[in-house]
C-alpha cells in the first residue's frame, strides 16, 4: 500500500497535478472566497453574451438599477455587454466580514474597451459571485476607452475623439453613469441627447471634420465615374465649407431646422461642382 501510494504521488507529480487545483493557493476544501471572486469577474468582464450575464453574472440590485428589474430588457440590450470583449484580469480582491460582498480591480486589454480599469462589487447570491455595480473610476476609463476604439458615429474622427476624451476626463462621474446607463438600457434617445450636448462643446473644426467625414461616406459615388482624387476634394471642399458657416451642430440635432437642411444642400452642390462632380 505505502509503495503504491508513492507511485501515484510521483505520477501525479510529474503530470503537473499534485496539489488540489494543480498548485495553486487553493485549499484542500475548495477555492478560497478571494479565488471565486477573481474568477466570476474575469468571467462577467469578458462576456459577450448578454442573456448569459443578465441571467447568470449580474445581481438583482445591478439588473434593477438599470433595467427597472426586467432581465428580459438587459438581455435583449445591445448596450448590456460589448460587442468585441475583451481580455480580463483580476486583482486587489477584498472580501467583507459577511462574505457575501466583495470588491476587486478587473483591468482590460484589447476589445471594445482595452486599457479600461476599476474595481467591481460583487455580492454572493443563489450561491454564486455576482456583479452588483463598477466604480467611477471603471465607468469612466470604460467610456474613454470606448472613445479610443469606436469607428463610427459622432465620435470616429481624430478631432472629436479629442473632444470627447477631453470632457469625459473632467466630467462628474454621476454624469459619465447616466450616458453609460443610457447606453446599456439601449435608450438611444437618451444617449442621443448626452452626446449632442457634448458634441455641442466642440470646435468647428472637429465638426466639420466628422459632418465632411459622414457626408462622403453617404453620397453615392461610383468608382470609375469621377476622376481620381474627386472623394479627397471632396472632403476637404465640405469641411471647409462646414467649419466656414457652422452648421454641423444644428445637423447633429434630432430634427435639424429647414435653413440647416438647405444650407448643407447647398454647400454639398457647391462642392461636387469644384471638385468636378
Amino acid at each position: 500500500m505505502r509503495s503504491s501510494l508513492a507511485l501515484l504521488v510521483a505520477v501525479l507529480t510529474a503530470l503537473g497535478l499534485a496539489a488540489c487545483g494543480g498548485g495553486g493557493s487553493s485549499t484542500d476544501e475548495g477555492p478560497t472566497a478571494e479565488e471565486e471572486v477573481k474568477v466570476a469577474a474575469v468571467r462577467a468582464a469578458e462576456n459577450g453574451d448578454a442573456a448569459g450575464f443578465c441571467r447568470e453574472e449580474a445581481s438583482k440590485a445591478y439588473i434593477a438599477r438599470i433595467y427597472g428589474g426586467d432581465v428580459k430588457k438587459c438581455a435583449g440590450s445591445d448596450g448590456t455587454v460589448p460587442e468585441h470583449p475583451s481580455e480580463a484580469t483580476a486583482s486587489k480582491v477584498k472580501v467583507k466580514r459577511d462574505q457575501r460582498h466583495a470588491t476587486v480591480t478587473v483591468s482590460l486589454s484589447g476589445g471594445d474597451l482595452d486599457g479600461a480599469s476599476g474595481a467591481i462589487e460583487m455580492v454572493k447570491e443563489d450561491g454564486a459571485w455576482k456583479v452588483d455595480e463598477f466604480d467611477d473610476a471603471f465607468i469612466r476609463s470604460a467610456f474613454l476607452a470606448s472613445i479610443k476604439t469606436v469607428d463610427e458615429g459622432a465620435v470616429s474622427t481624430p478631432g472629436m475623439k479629442a473632444c470627447f476624451t477631453k470632457q469625459i476626463k473632467a466630467m462628474p462621474a454621476a454624469t459619465i453613469r447616466d450616458l453609460t446607463y443610457a447606453s446599456d438600457q439601449g435608450n438611444v434617445k437618451e444617449q442621443n441627447k448626452g452626446l449632442l450636448k457634448m458634441a455641442e462643446k466642440c470646435p468647428e473644426s472637429a465638426l466639420a471634420e466628422y459632418g465632411a467625414r459622414t457626408l462622403t461616406d453617404e453620397l453615392n459615388i461610383k468608382p470609375g465615374v469621377h476622376k481620381p482624387g474627386y472623394v479627397k476634394c471632396l472632403r476637404k471642399e465640405l469641411e471647409f465649407l462646414l467649419e466656414v458657416t457652422g452648421i454641423t451642430t444644428e445637423l447633429l440635432a434630432e430634427h435639424p431646422g429647414f435653413a440647416a437642411v438647405a444650407a448643407l444642400e447647398g454647400i454639398v452642390e457647391g462642392a461636387k461642382k469644384n471638385c468636378g462632380g
